[in-house]
């Protein structure tokens, strides 16, 4: 009873708005989110995806020249992101067990040979630019094919995809694919297991381009898509994460 008399007497001595004042100063300060660490909030960067901390937009789109499919012609827009050190964003998983979020990314969780995992997003313009990076983590056992893939499917001119392929244990091909038909393939890598990458593809008028890591393949071919285009990453044969994706089309 004392000990309890002699802090009543203190809180009552020293007047309880200082104790809350204390809290207040003392409570510590959470940095706003900034996955790609350049100083920039993600909610006001102009490349959320980039490493770009002097956010230069040449044409005043709001897209930055790091990231904009067109630095010099204003019209391109986000359409959709996913920072996966976050949440899946705009992106739907095909079964929610197929994913695991955390560490900084999302990752597939079947076993390598049995994984068959899909993101999907439906976004808004026309000429989409599709930029997706991640890690393959595990090329499993077999000497089966796996692959990452984009694919843009529109209601006007068919499915269009972007396929980094391999066998065993590395990647080493690229191809882009309209409906199913193989118009250009190259070979890339090869890329081994823990090797971060950056797949893209961008789809207009005048062709499709794919690349990544400085290797392209391009196709001449009309993809006309003016209102919507259904993105899907599909991940097959191996066990991969996914660090990040931005869509960008013309408004």
């Amino acid at each position: 009873m004392v000990r309890l008399g002699v802090i009543v007497w203190l809180l009552a001595a020293c007047g309880r708005e200082n104790f809350e004042l204390d809290a207040a100063v003392d409570a510590p300060t959470i940095p706003p989110a900034d996955h790609d660490g350049d100083g920039i909030p993600n909610a006001v960067d102009v490349c959320p995806t980039e490493f770009d901390p002097m956010q230069v937009d040449t044409d005043s789109d709001d897209v930055g020249d790091a990231c904009d499919p067109r630095p010099t012609m204003s019209g391109d827009r986000l359409a959709g992101v996913g920072l996966f050190s976050e949440s899946f964003g705009v992106w739907i998983p095909d079964t929610i067990t197929n994913w695991s979020l955390g560490g900084g990314k999302v990752s597939t969780t079947s076993p390598a040979d049995a994984t068959a995992a899909r993101l999907s997003f439906t976004a808004a313009g026309a000429d989409p630019t599709v930029r997706l990076s991640f890690v393959p983590d595990d090329y499993g056992t077999s000497a089966q094919n796996h692959a990452i893939n984009i694919l843009l499917a529109s209601t006007t001119t068919g499915n269009w995809r972007c396929e980094l392929r391999g066998a065993v244990d590395v990647f080493n091909q690229l191809s882009v694919y309209s409906n199913s038909t193989s118009l250009q393939q190259n070979p890339a890598g090869p890329y081994a297991a823990g090797q971060r990458l950056r797949l893209t593809i961008n789809a207009t008028a005048a062709g499709t381009f794919c690349g990544v890591a400085g290797i392209s393949a391009v196709a001449v071919g009309d993809y006309t898509q003016t209102t919507m285009s259904t993105i899907t990453f599909e991940v097959l044969g191996l066990r991969a994460s996914l660090v990040d994706a931005a869509v960008y089309t013309v408004q």
